[in-house]
């Protein structure tokens, strides 16, 4: 299955690439930013990167899934 990407002015709605989960790592240290999830822990790296491959097999055996929001 090809993961649809969605384009606006303002914002991309892309797959998850294994690229991303560096960036999304740094995301998600930022104070605050897990607030509302059960565990207000920064996963490690390897967490993250395990989450990217989920999505991308997810989308591969759903049709659907979590895309990465670039500007």
């Amino acid at each position: 299955m090809s993961i649809p990407t969605y384009e606006t002015e303002r914002l991309k709605l892309r797959p998850f690439t294994p690229g991303d989960a560096s960036p999304l790592h740094q995301i998600l240290a930022v104070e605050g930013v897990l607030r509302y999830y059960p565990s207000t822990e920064p996963p490690d790296l390897e967490r993250v990167e395990r989450l990217v491959s989920r999505q991308l097999k997810h989308w591969a055996e759903h049709g659907y899934g979590w895309w990465a929001v670039q500007d």
